[in-house]
């Protein structure tokens, strides 16, 4: 028992320390792509069921249970040597995530350059956790959330740029004072387009 709980702390710390390689990285990440969105189940054992209706099995040749619970455990995007500063913080509601949606925003960007024809929408992710900045709406299917503004590409659907509303801490648009909340939003999100328009 002592054994198998030092393992554990010991793959534990090297996840945290960054020591994990690679090739783990993109299994884990492949692995968890795949039981979010290709193949659904409502718990995450289930994955790994010894029960023939159940079971994935070649999800248990690249990655055990213990393994895959491990990395979610430990999963986080922030260093935790670094302080944050709240009120310098071009995001303060999303400290812990905001490197990696950043990333992901200037990838959505640099990969293509959109038509002409471009529209906002909001839609909103079910999420019946603790939250801060999480949502209510009542109309909508999922009813509680977290609330995104997403200007896509018309034709093709292309995500260009997304917004995460956390509420108002969110960054002003250059002329917020003049207009309401959705107008902000919107030229937020219309910001870098208005320039080559």
């Amino acid at each position: 028992m002592r054994k198998i709980l030092l393992r554990k702390m010991i793959q534990a710390l090297e996840f945290i320390n960054g020591k994990m390689s690679t090739q783990v990285k993109f299994v884990f990440f492949g692995h968890y792509y795949f039981c979010t969105l290709a193949v659904q189940k409502p718990l995450q054992k289930w994955y790994w069921s010894q029960k023939p209706l159940l079971s994935t099995s070649y999800l248990k040749q690249l990655m055990s249970e213990k393994r895959f619970s491990i990395i979610m455990k430990f999963l986080h995007f922030t260093n935790n040597d670094e302080t944050i500063d709240l009120k310098t913080h071009p995001r303060p509601g999303l400290p812990n995530i905001y490197e990696v949606y950043d990333a992901i925003n200037r990838k959505f960007k640099s990969r293509y350059v959109p038509e002409k024809d471009v529209s906002v929408d909001e839609s909103l992710l079910l999420y019946k956790g603790r939250l801060g900045y999480k949502q209510y709406l009542p109309k909508k299917r999922a009813r509680f959330g977290i609330q995104f503004y997403q200007r896509c590409e018309s034709f093709s659907g292309y995500i260009w740029n997304n917004y995460i509303y956390t509420g108002k801490d969110m960054p002003p648009w250059i002329e917020s004072p003049n207009y309401k909340s959705a107008t902000n939003i919107v030229m937020t999100l219309l910001d870098d387009l208005l320039d080559n328009m």
